[in-house]
């Protein structure tokens, strides 16, 4: 497709549905609260995921706090969102990774954040667009759709297509 056409469609898109603000659990510029957000939002409903994370963070401040609660405290504040259970599992680990291993710094590259456990390529764009301003776009479900329906991408692309394309 080309940049012209691509153009006018991004436009007719903002048009129509508004510049739209970003989700609580990404708006945050803390690298930390960014992670956690985006690995709250796999298979979630925004509105769900930010209902979850503002649980979370309204009695967890930081890794050091997460890293040391209950498991089953962190599962049942973050109930609103799908899989639980083992978010809370994941969510723990990590804050135990980046408070313990990693000295309370979240890695600003992509491949040292999908070394985490539940961080994908999707999460780990999230954080490095939305925590460390990097130029990164995240594919989502709707994104990859969209792009396929509009010919940017043939039907059989993955995320990283999508994701060079739209680049």
């Amino acid at each position: 497709m080309d940049k012209r056409v691509f153009g006018k469609i991004v436009s007719l898109l903002r048009t129509r549905y508004g510049g739209g603000r970003f989700p609580d659990h990404v708006r945050e510029g803390d690298a930390f609260k960014v992670l956690v957000g985006a690995v709250l939002s796999h298979r979630t409903r925004d509105e769900k995921t930010d209902e979850a994370y503002t649980n979370l963070f309204s009695r967890f401040r930081n890794p050091a706090e997460l890293a040391s609660a209950d498991v089953r405290t962190i599962t049942q504040l973050i109930k609103p969102v799908g899989f639980y259970r083992q978010k809370a599992k994941r969510i723990k680990m990590l804050a135990q990774i980046v408070y313990g291993r990693l000295g309370g710094r979240v890695p600003d590259s992509r491949e040292e954040l999908m070394k985490l456990p539940g961080v994908g390529p999707k999460s780990a764009d999230i954080v490095l667009s939305s925590a460390f301003n990097k130029p990164e776009i995240a594919v989502d479900t709707h994104v990859e759709t969209v792009a396929k329906r509009l010919g940017v991408v043939g039907l059989e692309a993955g995320y990283d297509d999508v994701k060079k394309a739209l680049t």
